[in-house]
């Protein structure tokens, strides 16, 4: 149990992409609520203006930094990933045999 533990903390299981994109989205959503709330007349109230430069500072920053990881996850992610699988599937393997020498085969994964 010990050493599922440690092999389990040293090399953790990949993240699936649905919950990166999830957590994205609930980042951006989230930081957007703030930003906003932080601009109305009622945070301007009851919070101290340097404070709330801050804030909407830091707020606007995050959001804008969650919007655009979240679309280079969607575009340009995505078309390396693409790109990598069909480099894959078209790269030639080759293998050398006993007698004839070495033969290129096309790799059909």
């Amino acid at each position: 149990m010990i050493r599922s533990v440690v092999n389990y903390v040293s090399k953790p299981p990949p993240i699936p992409a649905a919950y990166i994109d999830g957590f994205l989205y609930c980042a951006i959503a989230l930081f957007g609520f703030f930003s906003t709330s932080f601009g109305t007349d009622e945070a301007a109230k009851y919070v101290a203006p340097i404070t709330l430069f801050w804030l909407r500072t830091v707020t606007g920053a995050a959001s804008a930094a969650f919007l655009a990881l979240k679309m280079f996850r969607s575009t340009t992610f995505s078309q390396h990933v693409e790109e990598r699988k069909n480099e894959s599937l078209l790269a030639p393997s080759t293998t050398e045999t006993a007698n004839t020498g070495t033969t290129i085969e096309k790799s059909n994964k």
